[in-house]
């Protein structure tokens, strides 16, 4: 009967030292798939705002083929064009 006691014993601990072993995996599995998890979400938040700034850009380029007469003549007087018989007067500063 003493022997059969050795092998449970022998048994029980190998038993614990399984399940201990096995609990720590569980644990090391855990914390890296929390780690590319927050990894995720952090690109998924840069990818979030480079879409809004894309949206933005898209609304303004839209603006501007809606209000193509305006950008026209903006364009044209940045570039000093004038309409005919219009006369153009600059105020120098200091005079």
């Amino acid at each position: 009967m003493k022997a059969v006691k050795r092998k449970s014993r022998k048994r029980s601990i190998i038993l614990r030292i399984s399940l201990a072993v096995f609990a720590i995996y569980v644990v090391v599995v855990l914390v890296g798939l929390q780690m590319q998890l927050k990894e995720a979400n952090q690109r998924n938040d840069e990818l979030g705002a480079q879409i809004r700034a894309e949206n933005a850009r898209i609304e303004d380029l839209q603006n501007s083929l809606d209000n193509h007469e305006k950008y026209q003549e903006r364009s044209a007087r940045d570039n000093w064009y004038m309409y005919p018989g219009e006369e153009i007067y600059i105020i120098a500063p200091g005079t």
